[in-house]
């Protein structure tokens, strides 16, 4: 906890973030204010600076490479089949069918997620994406809320929900 706490601004306009999130200069340093925001993305690029942020450019930028990443379109084309597959089956049970598509869309970004990154599928990390989700959740709705110092070290509904996640060690090895 920083014993000098200092004033922190949410940027909202397009290009104002494009011209935050570019800058080179160090003029933006990042914030890690919320303690929850900071336990869901990590240590990575998104959160440090200066020369941390230049080691982990480094390392992550070849996975971006063009050419990998249209290596990588007959694996995302094959989670769409089999989603779309999924979708026919259920058709063919019982002739029409609501399906709901954001639910149906994130299961779909995370099954891509799975196999291009670490080559399983969404079901077998499934445990973590929902942790994940959740995590996410509870993060998000403390975006614009006063950050009051300790605050995260009462028992309220949503601590408990993520000390919750940590006893169950799905997030422990994310954790910054």
């Amino acid at each position: 906890m920083d014993p000098h706490p200092r004033p922190s601004l949410c940027v909202a306009d397009v290009n104002t973030v494009k011209q935050v999130l570019s800058d080179r200069g160090g003029l933006y340093p990042k914030n890690l204010g919320n303690p929850h925001i900071a336990r869901l993305l990590g240590k990575g690029l998104v959160l440090t600076d200066g020369d941390d942020w230049k080691r982990h450019r480094k390392v992550v930028h070849p996975a971006f490479n063009m050419d990998k990443l249209k290596m990588m379109t007959v694996t995302m084309s094959d989670c769409a089949g089999s989603m779309m597959s999924e979708w026919k089956a259920k058709m063919e049970k019982g002739g029409s069918v609501e399906i709901e598509l954001s639910h149906q869309f994130e299961e779909l970004t995370a099954d891509v997620i799975s196999h291009t990154a670490f080559g399983s599928s969404y079901e077998q990390g499934k445990k973590v994406f929902l942790a994940q989700r959740e995590l996410q959740f509870l993060a998000f709705s403390t975006v614009f809320n006063v950050q009051i110092p300790a605050f995260r070290y009462l028992p309220t509904e949503k601590n408990l929900k993520i000390w919750k996640l940590d006893k169950e060690h799905v997030l422990a090895e994310h954790a910054p």
